[in-house]
């Protein structure tokens, strides 16, 4: 335990150690709390029960700084996820690696190495509304990654509107010649984002295993206080069937607050067309719920969300089914 209490120490004294350059650097200190009262029904459990569970709350730094070469700067970001209802305290679910790089950005763009999402999974952009805690990766195996030991180009806007993103991941694997290259794995996107439109085309290849392809492609729409949103994914899992999903969200305005509904069917989920019992391999997603704004950095949220599939999509497509999950949540989300 006092490992685990020097190793959050070292983190809070990593962040302290930029507060003096602010005057040197644009350095920001943020974080964001997302905790969940929530009934569960699951059917992989004896009975539902109430928990209290933190949603991917995190906290980091981020910022820029001018180098001695005219239009170039250094950008960095480090952020960790804080699980605030372990009830550990010192368990490794405590504290874990989010986003975290450092690179350099000017007129041609921007590079960074490290820790990031892919650009497939960025390239949802503000599609999925129920984000972090009842959300769309549920429906699917493939495509929501953040990758480890990776180079990210970021083009600058094209027509003030289009962004290329490019990542490559090394292979790192001496013994193997297929596998020991500078871009054994890739994922890109291309996206459109007006003030009203939001339009991307991803493609993954060997993000979620080696010879694993995907290809996404999302929008959103906003009209006044009503937006739209849809999604279409293929993941080829070099299987017989490839994983097709598809996802549409909702949502509507009314002074502070947010009405909104997501709904998603998967069909070969992980590419497998039936299981051992001879299900078909499909999964269905609901969410409805709504948002109020308490004020700009705090939000009080309900939600109902509802999974169901011909397999256990949390253990093995070939287990069996079929599989059924109910949420019931009240959650505060604050931001800092």
């Amino acid at each position: 335990m006092k490992q685990k209490l020097s190793k959050f120490g070292l983190l809070l004294s990593i962040i302290a150690l930029f507060l003096p350059a602010a005057a040197q650097a644009e350095n920001t200190v943020y974080g964001k709390l997302q905790v969940a009262l929530e009934h569960i029904d699951d059917e992989t459990d004896a009975s539902d029960y109430w928990d209290v569970v933190s949603h991917d709350s995190r906290f980091g730094v981020k910022g820029s700084m001018d180098t001695d070469t005219e239009s170039l700067k250094v950008i960095y970001q480090m952020e960790w996820a804080i699980d605030v209802t372990d009830e550990a305290n010192s368990s490794d679910d405590h504290i874990k690696a989010r986003n975290q790089f450092v690179g350099l950005e000017g007129e041609f763009g921007q590079v960074i190495v490290g820790r990031n999402d892919t650009p497939f999974k960025a390239s949802q952009g503000k599609l999925d509304l129920f984000n972090d805690y009842f959300d769309m990766k549920l429906l699917m195996a493939g495509g929501e990654n953040r990758e480890s030991n990776i180079i990210q180009y970021a083009s600058p806007e094209i027509a003030d509107a289009v962004t290329v993103t490019i990542m490559a991941q090394p292979g790192e694997d001496p013994t193997s010649e297929d596998e020991n290259g500078v871009a054994d794995a890739t994922s890109a996107s291309i996206a459109y984002d007006s003030d009203s439109l939001y339009v991307a085309l991803a493609l993954d290849d060997g993000m979620d295993g080696q010879d694993v392809k995907g290809t996404r492609l999302s929008a959103t729409w906003k009209i006044g206080d009503f937006g739209l949103g849809a999604m279409l994914q293929s993941t080829d899992w070099n299987t017989t069937d490839d994983e097709e999903v598809a996802l549409i969200s909702a949502y509507y305005k009314i002074d502070k607050l947010k009405l909104k509904a997501q709904f998603g069917h998967t069909d070969n989920y992980r590419g497998i067309a039936t299981n051992f019992a001879g299900d078909e391999n499909t999964a269905d997603y609901s969410a409805i719920g709504f948002d109020y704004s308490l004020s700009k950095k705090t939000t009080l949220g309900a939600y109902l969300g509802n999974l169901e599939g011909g397999d256990n999509l949390f253990v093995d497509p070939l287990i069996g089914g079929p599989y059924s999950k109910d949420v019931l949540g009240i959650i505060l989300i604050h931001s800092f």
